[in-house]
C-alpha cells in the first residue's frame, strides 16, 4: 500500500472516531512509524479491541493541562486525551527544558489510552542531539517474579542516544534508539500470537490458574523477561510511571482509578558536563566498536539495539509503500 494513501486512510478513520485533525495526523505518524519498524504497536491498534486500542472514540472535550512546572520539570494532567498526543506534548516539554537548562523531565497522569511505540518519542529527542529516556505505564498484565498476580504493566522503556553525524557509517546510524517491553513479550505481540494460534516458550506467560501457559490462547498473565532481573527493571518502571507521577500502580487506584495511567520522559543535553562534543564522538566510537566486534558462530554481523528496525524503516521510506498482511488490512 502506498504510504501517502495509507496515511490518508488512517487519518480519516481517526477523525471519524472523534479525534481532531491535528491529533489524527500525529497518531497516524506514530502508527506508521511502528508498522514500518516491525513494532507490534502498529495499525492493528485501529481495528483490535484491547489495552491501548484506538478502536474506541476518545473522550469529548478532554483538555490536557500543565499542573506543575519548574526550571527542569513539567507535570501534565492528560485529562484522558489520546495517550500518543499527551506523550508527544510531554516529550516536547522535556526537550525544551533540556535545551534551556541542560536537563528536562516531564510526566503525565490521567492517561487512559496507549502511547504507542515509545521509541518514536526518543527518536524525536535524539534527532535534536539530546539523550532521551522514556517509560510508559499501562494496566496490570504482568506478574512479578515468583507471583501469579497481575500487578505490573508490560512497562516498556526506551532510550535514545545521539551520535556525531560526521563520524558514523551512514545516515541510518546517526543516533541509537532502543524500545523494549520489560515483560516477556509485548501485549500486542500476545494479541497477534492468540490470533495466529501460536505456541509460547516456557516462562513467557501463565494461565489464569497460575500454571505455565505454552499456548497463546491460554495465556492470561505475562511474566517479566529475564526472571528476577527483568522483574526488578519492571518494578522501577512501575514506580516511575505510578507513584512518582501520581498515576495508578500495581492495580491500585490513584485519583482516577484504572484509567489513570502515567508516563515519564527525560531529556538530557550531552553538554550538561561541558563535554558535549566528546560525548557525541565517544558515543559514535562505542556504536562502531560494537558493530565491528567479532561475531559469534552463526552470526553474520553484530548489530546494536534498533539497527534492524531502523534499516527496515529506511527501506520502506525509500520505496514509499508498506506490505500489509491481510489480517492487518
Amino acid at each position: 500500500v502506498d504510504i501517502s494513501q495509507l496515511k490518508s486512510i488512517c487519518n480519516r478513520i481517526l477523525i471519524a472516531l472523534g479525534h481532531s485533525e491535528s491529533h489524527a495526523h500525529l497518531i497516524t505518524d506514530i502508527l506508521i512509524y511502528a508498522e514500518s519498524s516491525n513494532n507490534s504497536q502498529g495499525l492493528k491498534k485501529l481495528f483490535t479491541k484491547g489495552s491501548g486500542s484506538l478502536s474506541e472514540p476518545p473522550p469529548k472535550n478532554a483538555t490536557p493541562k500543565i499542573v506543575f512546572e519548574s526550571q527542569v520539570a513539567v507535570r501534565w494532567d492528560a485529562d484522558h486525551v489520546s495517550g500518543m498526543f499527551i506523550m508527544y506534548q510531554a516529550a516536547m516539554s522535556a526537550l525544551q527544558k533540556a535545551r534551556t537548562v541542560g536537563i528536562g523531565i516531564a510526566s503525565t497522569f490521567n492517561s487512559s489510552s496507549g502511547t504507542g511505540a515509545i521509541g518514536y518519542y526518543c527518536e524525536q529527542i535524539a534527532k535534536q542531539g539530546l539523550i532521551a529516556l522514556v517509560c510508559s505505564g499501562s494496566i496490570p498484565l504482568v506478574a512479578p517474579a515468583g507471583s501469579r498476580e497481575k500487578l505490573f504493566g508490560t512497562n516498556p522503556i526506551a532510550y535514545g542516544i545521539p551520535l556525531n553525524k560526521e563520524n558514523v557509517e551512514s545516515a541510518e546510524y546517526d543516533y541509537i534508539v532502543a524500545d523494549l517491553s520489560t515483560s516477556s513479550m509485548a501485549f500486542w505481540s500476545l494479541v497477534d500470537a492468540k490470533k495466529k494460534g501460536q505456541s509460547l516458550p516456557l516462562g513467557t506467560a501463565l494461565k489464569a490458574d497460575g500454571s505455565n501457559a505454552t499456548e497463546a490462547c491460554d495465556a492470561e498473565i505475562l511474566l517479566p523477561f529475564g526472571g528476577h532481573k527483568g522483574s526488578a527493571i519492571s518494578l522501577l518502571v512501575e514506580f516511575l510511571t505510578g507513584p512518582f507521577v501520581g498515576a495508578s500502580f500495581a492495580g491500585l487506584d490513584h485519583n482516577g482509578g484504572s484509567n489513570n495511567q502515567g508516563n515519564l520522559i527525560l531529556a538530557i543535553d550531552p553538554n550538561i558536563f561541558g563535554t558535549g562534543q566528546q560525548v557525541l564522538d565517544d558515543a559514535s566510537r562505542l556504536a562502531m566498536r560494537i558493530r565491528n566486534s567479532e561475531p559469534r558462530d552463526g552470526v553474520s554481523s553484530v548489530s546494536i539495539p534498533g539497527d534492524n528496525s531502523r534499516r527496515l524503516r529506511s527501506q520502506i521510506e525509500r520505496q514509499a509503500y508498506l506490505d500489509l498482511n491481510n489480517q492487518d488490512w
